[in-house]
């Protein structure tokens, strides 16, 4: 039904109406972000426990038993409303759209607390959740960096530089987890032979270079990247590591990975020259 600018009126419409039952809150876009909320407190529990044992999570790798804190079927729904989520914001009108975004954040600020309707997503895609998950969570994120690129692309580009690691270092926020790419696209992906997160995260890396250079004006070359002269306060290097993980870690073993579907080699390839 999320379909053009009619569909998505009716279905932000719908959902409101579902807001003012008790029995349907659980379909209730609280709901969504609240449960997002709920399981980054989960894993957040866990690995503090595992940091007061003394173990070391190395490149925050908990054991199995952390790593199903969300089962399968949890996991299914959570993309479903993801993906319901993102149409939302890509087929609506902006005006709507981000009066919708405006309204929910105000209305979740207490869950929040006082931070933007994105970092819980950014945070979650940091815990040992399904790869799928994070794609979704990307895809949301890349949604929003490409429809509002005058406001939103700049400050989910220096989010992501915080969160995601492709080198040791860099700057990060103190007590929050980290996602080590490199880790999710050799350990779990490859021997999976699927790799939704890594094209996720190589669109939402585009949405957001694109976004930044929009309102950056001037461009300068770092590392092989485009990045806008006015762009982080380290000169576009982490956008360079960014661009050196796409080169060597993504496209530089395209032909020796396995595919269990073929065609998603030239989907990588494609995303990853884009």
């Amino acid at each position: 039904l999320a379909v053009g600018e009619y569909g998505t009126s009716l279905v932000l419409r719908q959902f409101a109406e579902m807001a003012r039952s008790p029995s349907l809150e659980v379909l209730t876009w609280r709901k969504l972000f609240t449960a997002i909320v709920e399981y980054c407190v989960r894993y957040n529990t866990v690995l503090a426990e595992i940091a007061r044992a003394g173990i070391s999570t190395g490149s925050l790798s908990v054991p199995v038993r952390e790593e199903r804190l969300m089962n399968t079927h949890e996991a299914n729904i959570l993309i479903a409303f993801l993906a319901l989520f993102r149409q939302v914001i890509e087929q609506g009108t902006a005006a709507e759209v981000r009066a919708f975004l405006e309204g929910l954040e105000r209305e979740l600020s207490p869950v929040l607390s006082g931070f933007p309707l994105t970092e819980p997503m950014f945070q979650l895609m940091c815990h040992p959740v399904p790869n799928t998950v994070k794609a979704s969570l990307d895809e949301v994120l890349s949604s929003l960096a490409h429809r509002f690129k005058d406001t939103s692309g700049v400050h989910l580009l220096e989010r992501l530089v915080q969160c995601a690691a492709v080198t040791p270092g860099g700057p990060m926020l103190p007590g929050m987890p980290r996602l080590d790419l490199v880790t999710q696209l050799n350990e779990i992906e490859a021997r999976n032979e699927e790799y939704p997160e890594t094209i996720a995260f190589m669109r939402l890396l585009n949405s957001l270079i694109a976004a930044s250079l929009l309102r950056g004006g001037a461009l300068s070359r770092v590392g092989g990247a485009l990045v806008s002269g006015s762009g982080p306060a380290d000169g576009g290097l982490e956008l360079g590591h960014f661009t050196g993980f796409v080169v060597q870690h993504v496209l530089a073993h395209l032909w020796q990975r396995g595919y269990r579907n073929p065609s998603q080699k030239w989907e990588v390839a494609s995303v990853g020259f884009q």
